[in-house]
Order: C-alpha cells, then sequence, then structure tokens
C-alpha cells in the first residue's frame, strides 16, 4: 500500500518543480520536504493542508490514497488559476486573456472556431 510520503512524492513530481522551488511554496524547507518524501520523517496536517491549498490535490487522496490526485476544479477555479499563474500586467497574452475571460458563453465556440483557423492559417505559413 502507497503512504502519504509516496504520494507527497507523487504531488511533487507532477509539479514539476524542485524540492526547493515545492517546499517554499508549502512554507517548509527543502531538507524536510526530502525527509517526508524519503519516509524518513512524518507529516503534519498544516503541511498536508497547505499542498492541498497551493497545488490543488484533494485532501481525502493525499490521506489515503483514494480518489483522484487532483480535484476537479470549477471553471472560475481554473480561470483564477491560470490568470493568477500568468501575472497579468499588460502584455499581449495577459490582454488576449481578459478579453477571453469577458466573452459571454454563447461567443465562446465561435471564438475559438476563429481562433483554429488562425492557427491553422499561420502554421501554414512556416
Amino acid at each position: 500500500m502507497e503512504t502519504i510520503n509516496e504520494r507527497v512524492q507523487k504531488v511533487l513530481k507532477a509539479s514539476s518543480l524542485t524540492q526547493s522551488e515545492f517546499a517554499e511554496k508549502i512554507g517548509i524547507k527543502q531538507g524536510s520536504l526530502s525527509l517526508i518524501c524519503s519516509g524518513k520523517s512524518g507529516i503534519g496536517d498544516r503541511t498536508i493542508a497547505d499542498i492541498c491549498r497551493v497545488f490543488g490535490v484533494d485532501l481525502i487522496w493525499l490521506r489515503t490514497g483514494v480518489g483522484e490526485m487532483f480535484k476537479q476544479k470549477t471553471r472560475e477555479e481554473a480561470l483564477a488559476e491560470i490568470f493568477a499563474r500568468a501575472q497579468i500586467d499588460d502584455d499581449d497574452r495577459s490582454r488576449l486573456l481578459r478579453a477571453i475571460a469577458q466573452l459571454p458563453d454563447e461567443y465562446l465556440p465561435i471564438f475559438v472556431k476563429g481562433l483554429e483557423k488562425i492557427c491553422k492559417i499561420l502554421s501554414e505559413d512556416k
């Protein structure tokens, strides 16, 4: 049976972060994370909660291994995460994301079809 320490290691791998980066995001030292991942140390409730909050991990999965690693996000949660990671400023990507976010739902299929056509044309030009 897989341990919670092994599941933390899976979350670390899925994050594509180094141990130092991962540890910093959840407020612990890299050495502590290393001990947790190796099974040489237990993991406290606060660290478990922080991993779930920061990385969107399902609490039940992390504690027991039952279910899926990541909890299902609502559309709004997924968009909020994208915006937060993009650290929106006034570059082209940020303006595009803001414009898409403001589109009414009924216009999204039309927008996607148009964008797919543009991408196809651009890829043919290469």
